[in-house]
Parts: C-alpha cells; sequence; structure tokens
C-alpha cells in the first residue's frame, strides 16, 4: 500500500545529519498533524475524546505541548477497540509480554507494519552499522515458539532483518521459563570466532541476564568473543533493579563472561505501544530521538512540561502508527533530557535518558503529609538513646526512647502492670479518654488531621460515647469490667468480665487513624496494647496518645488517675514487617489486631498463635452506595443526599475499606442517573473545600488520567481541573475497579435491586438510600451474601462497635461467672 503521508515520506528520505532542525521540526509537525487528523476521522473513541477537549485537527498544529496524548496503558483496557482502520485491513494483533498485569493490544495494518520497518532502520543502522552481521538471539526460535513469545516475537522478526546468519540459544524449559543451549552456544562461539564479521548478541534485558549471564558467571565462564563484537538488549530494567543489578554492573559482567567491552553493549529502549521506533544508545551513553519520533517530559504531579533537565514522565511523539491512533503516548518511565546540542557522538538536537519508572501507586492515608508535622509534637524524646537498632520505640512509658535492637526492655514493663490495670475503675479510663478526645479538638496541633477522621474520632471517644458503646458489647453495663454484676437481672447468678490480656496492635498504613478505634476498646477493656504502627505513618498514633502524660483524673469519690501512669500500660513501636520479632510478638499475644491488605493479614494469620488467642482482623474490603429512584426527587432532600454521598467518597481519601467506589443510581426517578453524576460533581468540588485532600503521589496521578481518559472515550466523566475529584459515569450493572483518590463510578441501573446479587463477603460496606420494604429486603440479601454493614448514606465511613461483624469490645475480654445458672 502507497505511503499517503508525504511530510512522513520526506523525512524518511533523509539520513538523520541531512536534517536542518527547523526543517525537521516542521515536517514533522505536518507528519502527525495528518496522522492525527486521520484517527480523529476513522477512530469513534479517539474522537470523542479529542472533542471533549476542544480539539479537531482541521488546522495545523504549531505546536506538539498541546497536542493531545494517551496514557500507554490505555492499550490494556482499549486496545481492541483503538482501530482507525477497517477490521479486514489489520495484519496481526500485537500484544505486550503483559509483566505488569493485563497486556497491551495493538492491531497493525500493512501501512504501519512498512513504516515500522523504515523506522527501526534509521536506529538500528546507527547502532550496529548498515551491513548485516551474524545474531546470535538469546531467546527461543519464534518460527517453532511464536505464541510463547508475543511482543518479543514481533521484536526479534524485526532484528532478523538485520541478520546475515541467525542462532537461537535459549530453548523453553516448563511452561513459560527458557534455559541457555550451552553446546549450541559454544558451537556458534567456535564458528564465529574467526569469522570476518562481528556477531550481535541480541536479547531481552531480564532474559538475557537471568537465562544466559547469570548462570555463566556463577559458574565461572570465560569466554571471548571476536573483537568488534556488540550486545543489543531491550526491555526495562525494573527487575533488574530488584536484584541491584544497575547498567554498569550489567556491563561489567557481560565483559568478564562474554569479553565484550562495555563499550559495545547497546541498550535499545522501545515498547510495544510505538512498535519500530527504537532508542539505542549512542556511544556517549546517552538516546536520541530519530527523525520521526520526539520526546516531551512532564511533571509527575501536574502533567505540565518541565525544564530541560528535570526529571519527570516521558511522553513520546511519532507519526509512525496509522491503524491505531499511539501517535501521542504519554509512558510510565521517568527520564529527562540531557540537551538540545551537539552530543559527544556527534550528533545534533535532543538527547536524554531513561531514569526509572514511575514508582507505584501508595495506599497512603493521612500520615503522609502529617509526618513533619506530628514528629514534632509533644513525644518526648530520650536524645540520650542513640539511634541503633530495627525496632524504634515511638511511645514507651511516655516517651519516644530511640531505637533497640528487640523490646525485652519493653514488654516486662506492660506486662508488669496488669494486675494495677485490673484494679483502675473503668470510669477513670472512660473519663481519661474523654479528656484526651478534648484536648485534640482544641489543640491547633491536629488540624490537619481533623478533616481527615479526627473530629469523628474525638465525638466517638467522648465519655457518653464509650459508656454506649461498652454497654452495647458488655451485657448492658459498663460496670462489668470492674467487677461482678447480676448477669440477667438474675438474683443468684453474677458476672465479670476479665480483660484477656496482651493485645497486639498490627495498623494498617493507609488510613492511620482507624487503629485508634480499637486500640481506645482495648485501653477501656483494661487490656495491655502494644502497637506495631506502620513505618510510613510511624508517629502519628504516638504524636495523639503522648498528651496523655499531662493530664489526670478525679473521680467524685476521690480516685485518681494519672495519665503518665495509663501511659505505662501501652506502647507504640514500629519494626521492619518482615521481621522475626513480629511472628515472637504473635506467639504471646492474647488478642490479635490487624488492619490492612490481603498478604499482610494472611502473614499474620499463619504467624505462631497461643491456642486460646483472640483474632480481630479487618482484612481488604471494599464497598459502594446504592440510590433508589423514590430517594431522586429534586429539592433540598436531593441536596442533602448528594452531599452526603460526596462525604462519604472523600473522607480518608477513599482509602477506607468501608469508602464506595461504585454508586449504583436507579433509573425512573425525577432526576435521572446521569444528572445525579454531574450534581454529584458539583457537590465533589464542594466537599474538596470541606475536607481537604491528601497531594496524590505520581502513580495515583496517572492512574486517575488513565481512567478519565478510557472512560471519557466511551462514557461521561466529570472531574476538577487537578486531580482534586473524578465522576465516572455509564450504566454498567457490575462493580467499578477502584481507583481511590477520589474516584467514583456513578452506574445508572433500570432497577437497584439486583445489585444486591453484587454482594458477597468481602464487600464490607453498602450505603443505602432505599425506601420502605424495599430497603430491609435488599437488606436481607445484601446480608445473607456476607455484607455487614448497610448504614445510611452519608455514614459509611463512620465507626460503629458492630464492624466487619463483630463487637470488638466483647472479644477483647473473658467472661468469668459467679453463682448458679
Amino acid at each position: 500500500m502507497k505511503e499517503f503521508n508525504d511530510s512522513l515520506q520526506k523525512l524518511f528520505s533523509k539520513p538523520p545529519e541531512g536534517w536542518r532542525e527547523e526543517e525537521r521540526v516542521a515536517l514533522f509537525l505536518d507528519a502527525m498533524t495528518q496522522e492525527m487528523r486521520h484517527h480523529f476521522q476513522h477512530c469513534p473513541p479517539f474522537r470523542r475524546y479529542c472533542q471533549r477537549r476542544g480539539v479537531s485537527f482541521e488546522e495545523p498544529l504549531h505546536d506538539l505541548i498541546s497536542l493531545p496524548w494517551l496514557p500507554v496503558h490505555a492499550f490494556k483496557f482499549l486496545g481492541g477497540r483503538l482501530l482507525s482502520v477497517p477490521p479486514e485491513e489489520v495484519r496481526v494483533k500485537l500484544q505486550s509480554s503483559g509483566t505488569s498485569g493485563v497486556p497491551s493490544t495493538v492491531q497493525i495494518d500493512h501501512v504501519t507494519a512498512k513504516r515500522q520497518t523504515r523506522a527501526m532502520n534509521l536506529s538500528i543502522s546507527e547502532a550496529i552499522g548498515n551491513r548485516r552481521r551474524p545474531f546470535l538471539f538469546m531467546d527461543v526460535d519464534p518460527k517453532t515458539h511464536l505464541a510463547q513469545l508475543k511482543a518479543r516475537g514481533a521484536a526479534i522478526l524485526g532484528y532478523l532483518n538485520y541478520a546475515s546468519e541467525a542462532v537461537f540459544c535459549l530453548q523453553p524449559e516448563g511452561v513459560e521459563g527458557v534455559t541457555l543451549n550451552r553446546d549450541l552456544f559454544l558451537a556458534t562461539l567456535e564458528k564465529w570466532r574467526h569469522g570476518g564479521t562481528p556477531p550481535v548478541i541480541f536479547g531481552f534485558t531480564y532474559i538475557f541476564y537471568q537465562a544466559v549471564l547469570l548462570p555463566l558467571h556463577q559458574a565461572g565462564c570465560r569466554f571471548s568473543f571476536p573483537q568488534g563484537s556488540q550486545v543489543l538488549h531491550i526491555g526495562g530494567w525494573k527487575k533488574l533493579r530488584d536484584l541491584a543489578i544497575d547498567p554498569k554492573r550489567f556491563k561489567m559482567m557481560i565483559h568478564d563472561v562474554l569479553g565484550i567491552e562495555p563499550s559495545g553493549v547497546v541498550d535499545v529502549y522501545g515498547f510495544t505501544e510505538q512498535m519500530g521506533v527504537n532508542y539505542p544508545d549512542c556511544v556517549a551513553g546517552g538516546k536520541h530521538p530519530p527523525v520521526v519520533a520526539q520526546i516531551i517530559v512532564r511533571d509527575p504531579q501536574t502533567l505540565e512540561p518541565v525544564a530541560d533537565g528535570v526529571e519527570g514522565v516521558l511522553q513520546f511523539l511519532t507519526p509512525i502508527p496509522h491503524s491505531y491512533p499511539g501517535n501521542s503516548v504519554l509512558t510510565d518511565d521517568m527520564g529527562r533530557i540531557l540537551g538540545r546540542d551537539r552530543c559527544p557522538c556527534g550528533r545534533e538536537g535532543v538527547r536524554f535518558e531513561i531514569t526509572g519508572r514511575v514508582a507505584k501507586a501508595e495506599v497512603r492515608g493521612c500520615g503522609d503529609v502529617m509526618e513533619t508535622r506530628v514528629a514534632t509534637l509533644d513525644v518526648q524524646r530520650n536524645d540520650s538513646v542513640r539511634a541503633t537498632g530495627v525496632v524504634e520505640l515511638l511511645l514507651v512509658r511516655g516517651e519516644h526512647r530511640g531505637f533497640a535492637d528487640d523490646l525485652d526492655g519493653v514488654l516486662p514493663s506492660l506486662l508488669s502492670r496488669r494486675e494495677w490495670l485490673a484494679q483502675v475503675p473503668v470510669e477513670a479510663i472512660i473519663v481519661l479518654l474523654d479528656q484526651l478526645a478534648k484536648f485534640w479538638r482544641q489543640s491547633e496541633m491536629y488540624v490537619d488531621l481533623d478533616k481527615r477522621g479526627l473530629a469523628f474520632l474525638c465525638d466517638w471517644c467522648s465519655a457518653d460515647s464509650l459508656r454506649r458503646m461498652a454497654a452495647v458489647s458488655l451485657g448492658g453495663h459498663h460496670g462489668f469490667l470492674d467487677d461482678f454484676y447480676p448477669w440477667e437481672r438474675s438474683t443468684r447468678r453474677k458476672a465479670m468480665a476479665s480483660p484477656k490480656g496482651l493485645a497486639l496492635h498490627w495498623v494498617a498504613g493507609n488510613v492511620p487513624l482507624i487503629g485508634l478505634f480499637v486500640l481506645v476498646q482495648g485501653m477501656v477493656t483494661k487490656n495491655i496494647n502494644l502497637v506495631r504502627a506502620p513505618s510510613a505513618e510511624r508517629h502519628i498514633m504516638a504524636a495523639l496518645l503522648s498528651p496523655l502524660v499531662k493530664l489526670e483524673v478525679r473521680l467524685p469519690g476521690g480516685y485518681c488517675l494519672t495519665g503518665a501512669d495509663f501511659l505505662e500500660t501501652l506502647a507504640v513501636v514500629t519494626f521492619p514487617s518482615d521481621h522475626p520479632l513480629g511472628s515472637d510478638l504473635s506467639a504471646m499475644a492474647d488478642i490479635r489486631v490487624a488492619w490492612g491488605g490481603r498478604e499482610a493479614v494472611e502473614s499474620l494469620a499463619r504467624w505462631p498463635r497461643r491456642y486460646d488467642v483472640r483474632d480481630i482482623f479487618f482484612g481488604p474490603k471494599l464497598s459502594y452506595m446504592v440510590i433508589g429512584k423514590e430517594q431522586l426527587t429534586d429539592g433540598r432532600g436531593l441536596k442533602k443526599l448528594l452531599r452526603r454521598a460526596a462525604t462519604d467518597c472523600s473522607v480518608f481519601d477513599q482509602y477506607a475499606c468501608s469508602s464506595p467506589h461504585t454508586i449504583f443510581v436507579e433509573q425512573g426517578g425525577a432526576v435521572s442517573p446521569e444528572v445525579f453524576a454531574r450534581r454529584l460533581g458539583d457537590e465533589m468540588g464542594r466537599t474538596l473545600t470541606r475536607i481537604p485532600k491528601m497531594p496524590p503521589d505520581a502513580a495515583t496521578v496517572m492512574a486517575i488520567a488513565l481512567r478519565r481518559i478510557t472512560h471519557d472515550m466511551l462514557h461521561d466523566v466529570w472531574h476538577s481541573q487537578d486531580t482534586g475529584w473524578t465522576v465516572l459515569y455509564d450504566e454498567e450493572m457490575k462493580l467499578a475497579d477502584p481507583c481511590y483518590s477520589r474516584v467514583v463510578t456513578v452506574r445508572g441501573v433500570a432497577d437497584v435491586m439486583p445489585t444486591a446479587g453484587l454482594a458477597h463477603e468481602d464487600i464490607q460496606t453498602i450505603g443505602l438510600a432505599l425506601g420502605g420494604e424495599r430497603r430491609l429486603a435488599y437488606a436481607r440479601e445484601a446480608a445473607r451474601r456476607g455484607v455487614c454493614r448497610l448504614p445510611e448514606v452519608g455514614r459509611m465511613t463512620l465507626f460503629e462497635p458492630l464492624w466487619d461483624g463483630v463487637l470488638v469490645m466483647g472479644h477483647m475480654v473473658r467472661w468469668v461467672t459467679l453463682g448458679g445458672p
């Protein structure tokens, strides 16, 4: 098929050094305009995406900065629908390796395939020369194992064009593994040792290291390839960085094993979504875009372009893809532009480097932005304790006591206070905690936590609230915690709630404040409490508890309890999650409390334990919201509903297990689900002022952009200018995957009652806005399927005594009876 993009054709007509930069840029802009206009006209999802941004490509482009881009992961979720040519013209569907999960899919037609070959020639000829050379492929033969290779196969087939002879030195092992065929490797080396043309060894970085370089290096093998031999390797560095293998170490191992100089090792960057456009290292160690490509570096937080020299997320632009809109792609790779002048290698123009990948999104709570603030609060530090050891003693006997190798100096002291604590009136503990809550509310030191859950915690820790909670959990009266009281109004039978003993709290890092809700109940039930705080937010809990040292209560009968004495019954520490101390503490605990992800909770569950230990585990769960059509009456009632829904979606930035990620809205009301979604967006904006949001990390920013763009191509989206809030709308009958950081999916459905069928044991909370018998019928069905909480909308994230189906205080005591049955 003839090339129709005349500007691209001209760019292919000269080598890189044959172009003046201003001439090349003008042709590149026109080639991009032609290609983007083609996709706009022939790819409906891409056209919708551009139209929503006011872009039509009717006029020529004047700069690349404002050009719409697609996140690279869009091809994971929409690759099959991103097509700009008739389906019958697709020659091959190319998939990435999918090492990070779902593989990307791009559909290649004849025009794109031809362009890919020409683009590849521009780059690879600079790296290995213009003549064909013998290639030793460190992979399996694509003729017999193409299905196993996936995108690797397409890359290998591309490099075969440069091979005068090709040998494939790996053979399959197991389902997807590979191993070196040493006999073939040695025979090939011997054959080429005295040949006239030095060979090229080609492989994918991690596979080459794992299957070839590492075993040969460990075996002490030393070979000598002909002078001028080269190693070309492609693929990411993530796995090697995890093994502490950097490029310098990688090159030295190649030199040690194969005898090839480090200057002969060429790292080639590229990715499936722009296959054919390659970026090999130049002799000076930098990378240069070919004449048919350009890069932009964007700030990982704002996604705005950054100045040269500043690290950011890399966006790659090329007019090569014709069958799919992959011409402007924002990757998740980080890098920087090193310069735009003459490179030491002699080439003019942009040179850049790859520095890594956007860090994986952290599951975060309010602690990250608070750490520097609360670390300087009233936690008394003992500066005489040297900072050595793996255990940080964040709050021990009311002070920060530095670091230690173990808890040998802490546990005996804690356990020695059990008898004293048993004699403390529970009313004194309740009043002391009430005073602490008042201190939190009045102190300006905690203002940043106030609207992220602390305000509710203050109410929850009030004396009246704690008394009611104890009464609900402990047979109607909190006095059972002090002495024997009549049981069920019996004149003969009495009972007492005795503390279990040592409670080990393993607090999650996503919402660190939530650990206090159970810790407070451990205090009220007179247990000894040891808290292992998450490392990233380790100072928060200690900073909130340390003011106890200054508090004192005196009961009407004269009993006095000081906070300093009470602090001797609890400690807050932190240590690595894989440290043996965790297992040792688990074996000692009478109660194990854990918050966190599935892996963390299941790991703790497998640790040694007493046969009679009480486990209170709050593992990973999701929540959603259901709104019936009878609730959608325009007026004050709807305004209240929107405000409450926005609050549920904003508290804890959706990182709590009780935060909704999907809202099912029933059709047929006075207000349509789509209008509800739009108005919810307005309310989310107002809520952002009431409940400030934590700044998201770079990976979360990318995830939000991906969710907005992919949804925009097919459905409707409302969002803030920044990443403050996002409301997605469609009409699918399923739960949306959580994105967190105030990204909520509203789904219009004909009838909300069938959504009860989506409930299961890993759904923690369903916020209900239903009326009459339907509300009760829905609750019965959801409960039967394993859901534990069905609060009203607006109260989903409010902690209550009965949490995850457990009355926590009841699990923290053992009952003792006196008298006959």
